[in-house]
């Protein structure tokens, strides 16, 4: 089986624009690692993955069937974590693409039929044929929220800094501060620093939770005192 392990950042101010290699192998994405990601960090992820690699088993035996699976299983898991906080404010979310029905007629459909070079989501366009307007079921392109999000990391960057002089992922060797900073300030041709920076809040707020507490040493007059 093709693995493309853990590869580190990209030499500094390398092109970050191109578009990416077709899918050929039976992952989905290269698997990158953030610029602010530590040596250890990174050697450690590429070291995890290498073992897994030699018990992994592929999910069909055509790559785009297991990709499809793969891509299911872990869209199907985001949505479930995506969920709970919504439950939690007595929203229930749906997920009708998940719906079994759903899954099982896309799965039915020939592997090299499900999609093309030359339509967007073709699969997809074909279902809702009598159902969408024709323009909006012919259209070659998505929503685009780019802007938004580097929008959000500019309002905030002050926020995240500050949360990260105290950083967890920091104080066990994980985090490099100061490529955080340089990564941060930098201008970028894409939003993939904004999605390395989500990614990063969201571990480092995982690893606070589940720090043990730290308790302040008390004093020889606290000691002491009835």
């Amino acid at each position: 089986m093709e693995l493309v392990a853990v590869a580190g950042p990209p030499p500094h101010g390398a092109a970050r624009h191109r578009r990416p290699p077709p899918r050929t192998g039976w992952g989905l994405d290269t698997v990158r690692a953030s610029e602010s990601a530590s040596a250890a960090a990174v050697e450690t992820a590429r070291t995890a993955l290498l073992r897994t690699a030699d018990e992994a088993l592929p999910l069909a035996d055509d790559p785009g069937q297991h990709q499809s699976l793969l891509l299911l299983r872990s869209t199907a898991s985001d949505h479930r974590q995506l969920a709970s906080p919504f439950v939690e404010e007595g929203v229930h979310l749906d997920s009708p693409y998940l719906d079994d029905r759903v899954v099982e007629a896309v799965l039915s459909v020939r592997v090299h039929e499900r999609g093309t070079p030359w339509r967007y989501k073709a699969l997809l366009s074909e279902a809702m044929r009598g159902t969408l307007p024709e323009s909006v079921r012919n259209r070659a392109t998505k929503g685009e929220f780019n802007a938004e999000a580097r929008s959000g990391l500019l309002t905030h960057r002050g926020a995240i800094l500050t949360m990260c002089t105290d950083s967890a992922l920091a104080e066990r060797g994980l985090l490099d501060l100061d490529a955080l900073r340089r990564q941060l300030h930098a201008p970028h041709a894409d939003i993939s620093a904004e999605s390395h920076v989500e990614n990063l809040v969201g571990c480092e707020a995982w690893l606070r939770a589940v720090r043990p507490p730290t308790h302040p040493k008390r004093t020889d007059d606290a000691a002491t005192s009835p």
